[in-house]
């Protein structure tokens, strides 16, 4: 018989990322100079992607309006917000980030 050890579910937490404003422009000759915003909820220390909010094309001020739930199995665990320009032909740039 295998024995595997999971990690205790302390709780889940509801993140609610609803807009953003004035976002720089995208610097792409390609695209025009307008942004694609999209946020990726990540674990910092990990490097773990725990979700994604859809692409919201051509515009500085998004509203996404979406909900998320992870899971927390550490009482220290740590979360970062990243706002990229989610572009289809090139590799994403962030403007900005923030760690909770």
């Amino acid at each position: 018989m295998i024995s595997v050890a999971a990690p205790n579910l302390i709780g889940i937490v509801r993140f609610h990322v609803v807009d953003a404003k004035d976002l720089p422009k995208a610097e792409s000759w390609f695209g025009g100079g307008i942004s694609d915003p999209c946020v990726k909820i990540s674990n910092p220390e990990s490097g773990w992607e725990y979700a994604e909010t859809k692409t919201i094309y051509n515009t500085t001020t998004p509203r996404w309006d979406q909900i998320f739930y992870i899971p927390v199995y550490d009482k220290q665990e740590k979360f970062k917000f990243t706002v990229n320009d989610c572009n289809a032909f090139f590799e994403n740039v962030t403007p900005g980030f923030i760690h909770v």
